[in-house]
């Protein structure tokens, strides 16, 4: 038997999946030429805080599918506005403007052993943004909530969210503790992290991140020779448990490498193990 999983009819069908996804849900910084310089204070273009991506930008799932599924970006892009009014009970902020309907949260919260079956699908229809998550009652508490987490951890759209450096290593213990599936991601490029490999890489100032044989970052680093830093790394101790690496050229590598690593300790409530700094480098003051 043959399965395939990738040909010019299914992309055509991913692109149709996603295109209503899109029509509904903020996505404007996503293809904006300053999307990983932005302070996210103000937007350069004008666009309304209703309109731009949300906290999880820059990791969030369903930016990295987008990335994936439309990489030429055929789809029209344009600002879409949605309510964006939040709450935030115990660490979880819920802001339902940004649910997609996927259900996984219902379905997390409904059938895990630790979680209270305080969400439901309310609405009707067949696309994003018809069918929504919603609390069984007026908040998370009076729901029945027992505040696991697990509908953090498998939301895509950031309709369900941990803010902040405390919010991240907050996740960081429920995922520890409960230890859900991990999300299945679009593939990325990886390459062998073996001397060999390193024929191939250009002597080009950028950023690289390696990641062991389960997928776990082990470092990132901004330096102004990729092939002599990833040199460098392989008789690094630290780095020992790397297994493969991916690349990215950029000039300004030491700022790519901030941005990076700040996005890193956002989603994990840490930095890599062999990134060299202290935890609290981009904590609040």
């Amino acid at each position: 038997m043959e399965i395939t999983t990738d040909d010019p009819d299914l992309r055509n069908q991913r692109l149709e999946h996603l295109a209503p996804i899109l029509a509904g849900h903020p996505h404007v910084c996503l293809s904006c030429p300053e999307a990983d310089g932005c302070t996210r204070d103000e937007c350069t273009y004008g666009n309304p805080p209703e309109a731009r991506c949300c906290e999880m930008f820059g990791w969030c799932e369903l930016g990295r599918l987008v990335d994936f599924v439309d990489s030429a970006r055929s789809l029209p892009r344009r600002p879409v506005a949605v309510a964006r009014a939040a709450v935030v009970e115990g660490r979880i902020r819920l802001e339902w403007g940004l649910c997609v309907g996927c259900g996984r949260c219902v379905l997390m919260c409904g059938t895990a052993e630790p979680a209270g079956q305080a969400l439901e699908m309310t609405g009707g229809g067949l696309w994003a943004g018809a069918v929504t998550a919603r609390t069984r009652k007026d908040s998370l508490r009076t729901s029945g909530c027992t505040f696991c987490g697990l509908c953090v951890l498998v939301c895509p759209a950031g309709a369900l969210s941990a803010p902040g450096e405390e919010g991240a290593r907050w996740l960081a213990g429920r995922r520890e503790r409960f230890r859900p599936a991990d999300q299945v991601l679009p593939p990325q490029v990886l390459r062998a992290f073996d001397p060999a490999s390193l024929d191939a890489v250009p002597r080009d100032p950028g950023v690289f991140e390696l990641t062991d044989l389960q997928g776990q970052v082990v470092t990132i680093k901004g330096v102004a020779d990729l092939r002599e830093g990833l040199a460098q790394a392989l008789t690094d101790p630290a780095c020992g448990g790397a297994a493969f690496f991916r690349l990215e050229l950029d000039p300004l590598f030491t700022q790519r490498e901030s941005e990076l690593l700040a996005r890193y300790a956002r989603e994990h409530g840490h930095l890599p193990p062999a990134s060299g700094f202290d935890d609290d480098l981009f904590a609040d003051d």
